[in-house]
């Protein structure tokens, strides 16, 4: 065990800049307790630097709480007087955690049929190959793509361009490294591509863009229940009907989720009708890939995601990957209502799906997380569509 005590000895921070205006600095912290129980997980995976691997996994986390924060002040113009925040990471972030330090997450990866490929192979890479619309390609696997040294795409610098990878075929196997890149400031750090990311060379930056124009969120005019139902639907086309996602006969039934609220305690009552909900999808084990450690199997969003990225192509994920991190926020703001954490902690899980008016609007907020967490649904089921239409089913 690391013994790190209270909390685990890497503290990072994230800031970010408008013009020369701070906008907002976060620190992400561990706890020590829940630092120590990754790391033995991940060397019982056969990792032999877990701590590495932490420590990309928090900036990870950070990076993917900290852009929608920023995004929803700069369009909201509200960033005077912000409170500089310690996102707190403890035992419900455990499979977010193990996730992002094990997964790559690489834009340039496709999925064709029943294989993986690398879509920017250098010009002399003799593993490559050409599809029959033009496009080079590169065989490689999650595996290989786990290895390859191009910094993830949710933590890269926004700066490095046009990456090319070459295959390498030894003795031992394959692999597929970078061979170029450009950096857009021309900086020499970019020869040590490896760490052109957050957290990594010192030059490193993310650049947001956004609509400039402020819209509060509006609750869709498909429900809740509704819009969990037109899921399932689309679940069993996918998948079998006999196999139903969402296990309640119907979910338009629970009024609950229909109901407004005026208050703290009716708001809390909603959200975790909506949570009981998310926790009861129900994905059969035969549908889940055969690698996945029991852990992984934990979870009914932890499931849902891994057989989405078993069975749908990889340039699908992304969006599919953001509708899960909205459902799993969703499910955060009632673990802090719900645990008796202070008003700072529910606030806090609110105003990183966005929502900065509660206290004390509390009506405006349960609109919010409906109208969030149907625009999720739908994304995911309009993804199953799309697959299904292309005959993946």
């Amino acid at each position: 065990m690391g013994g790190y005590g209270d909390k685990y000895p890497f503290r990072p921070c994230l800031w970010a800049r408008r013009g020369e205006i701070d906008v907002l600095r976060a620190w992400i912290e561990l706890d020590g307790m829940v630092g120590e129980i990754i790391q033995v997980r991940l060397q019982q995976l056969g990792f032999t630097d877990p701590d590495v691997m932490i420590r990309k996994a928090m900036i990870r986390y950070g990076i993917q709480r900290f852009e929608p924060v920023i995004r929803e002040l700069l369009v909201s113009e509200s960033t005077s007087g912000v409170v500089s925040p310690t996102w707190t990471l403890g035992r419900d972030e455990i499979p977010i955690l193990l996730h992002l330090a094990t997964a790559k997450d690489c834009e340039y990866q496709a999925k064709i049929r029943r294989d993986l490929f690398c879509t920017i192979p250098a010009d002399n890479d003799s593993t490559a190959g050409v599809l029959t619309g033009g496009s080079s390609v590169a065989p490689t696997s999650r595996s290989i793509c786990n290895q390859c040294d191009l910094p993830d795409t949710d933590y890269i610098c926004s700066h490095l361009l046009h990456p090319a990878t070459v295959g390498l075929q030894t003795m031992g196997g394959y692999s597929r490294h970078v061979g170029q890149v450009l950096c857009d400031l021309g900086r020499e750090e970019a020869g040590d591509h490896a760490s052109c990311h957050i957290g990594g060379h010192q030059c490193a930056q993310r650049l947001l863009e956004f609509e400039s124009v402020s819209t509060a969120p509006q609750l869709s005019a498909l429900g809740v229940p509704e819009a969990f139902d037109v899921l399932d639907a689309h679940w069993r086309l996918a998948f079998g009907k006999t196999r139903r996602l969402v296990t309640l006969s119907t979910v338009t039934g629970p009024s609950t989720l229909s109901l407004g609220c005026s208050n703290r305690t009716e708001f809390e009552s909603r959200l975790s009708a909506i949570a009981d909900v998310i926790d009861r999808l129900t994905v059969d084990d035969d549908l889940l890939p055969a690698s996945l450690s029991d852990q992984q199997r934990v979870g009914s969003l932890n499931r849902l995601e891994a057989t989405l990225k078993d069975k749908l192509p990889a340039q699908q994920m992304s969006p599919i990957g953001q509708a899960i991190m909205t459902l799993r926020r969703v499910r955060r703001v009632r673990n802090a209502a719900q645990h008796g954490m202070a008003e700072g902690g529910l606030t806090e899980s609110l105003v990183v799906l966005g929502i900065t008016t509660a206290p004390p609007d509390w009506a405006t907020a349960w609109d919010a997380i409906r109208s969030l967490t149907v625009d999720a649904l739908t994304v995911i089921w309009q993804e199953l569509r799309r697959w299904i239409d292309a005959d993946g089913a």
